[in-house]
């Protein structure tokens, strides 16, 4: 049955005009329209294919609200109130606790299908047939309200037990010569429908039997429909993983089906401290110590899934080390070899955190680098991919160079020098001296800081000296300057 009572319906007394309605004018239109979206779906599920006429009529009884007074059928309310969310329920099968097959019975043969139930469960087993047309009945009295059986392919369903003993459970019946009592449960003789409904069984596996009476006059297609069965075991598979390869410590996606319960996630037989069943078709694990290039597997209670593909097992490029350089004194513009290793890709050289602009990564284990202007005296850094290498020495500033005097503040110009040396200190204090040397440490001439506009300075004639070189220190810095008189 169909709700009919008090449906909201258009009515013919104007074109904008409702009112509440009852009968089968209410819950024909009802029942049907609701069970044709019922056969969308099934056809949305199943490559545009509709469900057969008889498979929608036993989906309809299998999922009824029980309405009459007592359980079953009765010829009041037929097999219950029509339920569209179980029917659709029963063709999604998500929970996997439903069977909807559409099958074929030859004469003489016995249809049989193995189910599990878990125990202490109520199950429903529902067969349904588009039987042929009998013989009409001659038009007599005699013949009026004839109760006998047209039933022209009689088939018959019953459960089995695990030692194939039918159940007690039989399908449901009624007696058409007392139409006012229960439904009881039996052979049923009249129907071109049977249902089981069991309360409960006990845990394990049961077979479902299809058979039928005399002669069959043609194969007889039928339809089963099942609630209440275990989902079935079925095990893992994998369909890829992302990425494709990593190194320990790599957080990887598998992607497949059956996931859930997952107990062991293994990378080359190496098995994953870390993993997690995201759903039943995804899993993230992390690869783990030891683990080499080889199949991704994973085992739950169901079996074990393996990858078509290897999962390549990448050793990680380590930091680059600095073992030493040469030379380890030098000026602005000083050509340094480093040698260490994994210099490969280098993007950073500096000395004493200074970049140098140019270097060249000559192989994993040297790189030559120009020392670059502003730098001092301090560590050697090559910087990769992988991290930083620090020396463990300094790489020191010739503290005898003009580039050494430059970073204090000082400058010696011009030099060569034909007639004039300026000497400026951007630090120095007035008064300070400054003196000028032959190579042999001989005092030539001395002068004294004055004030200037950019610190301290002074400046030496050295026209009437010989053409060669000669040093310049200023009092208190032990750094001297080598100048040429031309």
């Amino acid at each position: 049955v169909a709700p009919g009572v008090a449906i909201t319906s258009s009515v013919s007394s104007g074109a904008n005009n409702y009112a509440a309605e009852d009968g089968t004018s209410m819950a024909g239109p009802a029942a049907a329209s609701a069970l044709f979206l019922v056969q969308q779906h099934y056809k949305n599920l199943n490559n545009g294919s509709f469900m057969r006429a008889a498979t929608l009529r036993g989906l309809a009884i299998h999922t009824a609200e029980e309405a009459g007074t007592t359980p079953g059928p009765d010829y009041g309310f037929g097999w219950g109130l029509l339920n569209v969310e179980k029917c659709v329920q029963v063709v999604s099968n998500t929970s996997q606790t439903h069977l909807l097959t559409q099958e074929s019975l030859n004469n003489g043969a016995t249809f049989t299908r193995q189910i599990t139930v878990a125990g202490g469960q109520p199950l429903k087993v529902t067969i349904c047939w588009a039987d042929l047309g009998a013989t009409p009945l001659a038009e007599t009295a005699a013949n009026i309200n004839n109760r006998t059986s047209r039933l022209v392919n009689d088939l018959d369903l019953r459960i089995l037990d695990a030692n194939s003993n039918v159940i007690t459970d039989l399908p449901w019946k009624l007696n058409p010569n007392t139409p006012a009592a229960a439904a009881t449960k039996g052979d049923n003789l009249v129907d071109n429908i049977e249902r089981i409904d069991v309360t409960s069984l006990a845990a394990g596996t049961y077979t479902i039997r299809v058979t039928h009476k005399g002669t069959l006059a043609n194969a007889q297609a039928f339809s089963l429909i099942v609630t209440g069965i275990v989902a079935p075991s079925v095990a893992p598979t994998i369909t890829s993983f992302t990425p494709s390869s990593g190194a320990v410590g790599t957080n990887v996606t598998i992607t497949g089906t059956n996931f859930t319960g997952a107990s062991v996630v293994s990378f080359n037989n190496v098995n994953a401290t870390t993993f997690n069943v995201v759903s039943a078709t995804s899993i993230t694990a992390t690869v783990p110590t030891s683990a080499t290039t080889g199949k991704v597997r994973i085992t739950t209670a169901n079996g074990t899934a393996v990858s078509t593909n290897d999962f390549t097992v990448t050793t990680p490029t380590p930091a680059p080390t600095i073992t030493s350089f040469t030379p380890a004194i030098g000026v602005v513009g000083t050509n340094v070899t480093i040698t260490g290793t994994d210099f490969t890709g280098a993007s950073v050289v500096s000395f004493n955190n200074v970049n140098a602009t140019s270097f060249n990564v000559v192989s994993a284990t040297s790189i030559t680098a120009t020392v670059p202007t502003g730098t001092t005296t301090g560590k050697v850094r090559v910087t990769t991919a992988n991290g930083t290498a620090v020396s463990t020495n300094d790489f020191v500033i010739d503290p005898n160079s003009l580039e050494s005097l430059k970073v204090q503040g000082i400058s010696v110009y011009p030099n060569p020098t034909t007639e004039i040396i300026n000497v400026i200190a951007l630090k120095g204090k007035v008064g300070t001296k400054v003196i000028l040397y032959d190579l042999q440490g001989r005092i030539i001439k001395s002068q004294s800081f004055r004030e200037s506009n950019e610190g301290v300075e002074t400046s030496f004639n050295v026209k009437e000296l010989s053409d060669g070189q000669y040093l310049i220190q200023i009092e208190g810095i032990k750094e001297v300057v080598r100048v040429i008189k031309k």
